[in-house]
């Protein structure tokens, strides 16, 4: 049951990033403040609301770092050395900050980081890129104290959550954090003929 378990989980975070690699949703609606003047409501229709996209990450993160028992488990029933897994996130940043966003969205508080930057999630960003050939907009609609876009291509969006460490220091984008460390248990489950195996119970 083992390995049918591993490949569920594996099949799993696929849906995850299907979901991730989606730019539909509910729209996004912000409310900004600036010195002196009145609010600001920007709204963007059609697109995935900054909540969702952050719920897909953290989901992501604790999948992909469950990941790794699932395969030490495999080596220690197929007597493989369990460690194998644990030096290869020593050695990956990758596996080591999923680790640390992993736990950090388990137990509120990093008290060990496996990176040792102590990693956390800053606000999730949308860039909408223009092509004159295909645009990427509808139409945008101006009122005294809004600014709505109506979103028509939404190839052209893009998400990014920055990871910043202890000290506020940009590290790199969650989701390419995310898809490059699961790429490597990937990897590890390949290389090992892990994922192969079809008698484990």
């Amino acid at each position: 049951m083992l390995l049918s378990e591993t490949i569920e989980l594996i099949s799993r975070i696929d849906r995850i990033i299907i979901h991730l690699d989606s730019n539909y949703g509910e729209g996004i609606k912000q409310e900004v403040f600036p010195p002196d003047r009145q609010k600001i409501i920007y709204e963007i229709k059609g697109v995935k609301s900054f909540p969702e996209y952050k719920d897909q990450i953290i989901n992501m993160a604790v999948c992909v770092w469950s990941l790794k028992d699932y395969i030490k488990e495999i080596l220690k029933y197929t007597g493989k050395n369990p460690e194998d897994i644990e030096t290869l996130v020593n050695n990956n940043i990758n596996l080591q900050l999923c680790a640390d966003i992993a736990n950090l969205a388990k137990h509120a508080v990093l008290k060990k980081s496996r990176s040792g930057l102590f990693p956390k999630l800053n606000q999730p960003n949308i860039t909408i890129k223009f092509n004159r050939s295909d645009p990427s907009i509808e139409k945008i609609t101006f009122t005294d104290i809004e600014m709505i876009i109506d979103i028509k291509k939404l190839k052209y969006i893009n998400y990014s959550l920055p990871i910043i460490d202890s000290e506020n220091n940009y590290i790199r984008n969650a989701e390419d954090v995310l898809k490059d460390a699961f790429c490597s248990f990937e990897s590890f489950l390949s290389t090992n003929n892990m994922i192969k195996q079809k008698n484990i119970e």
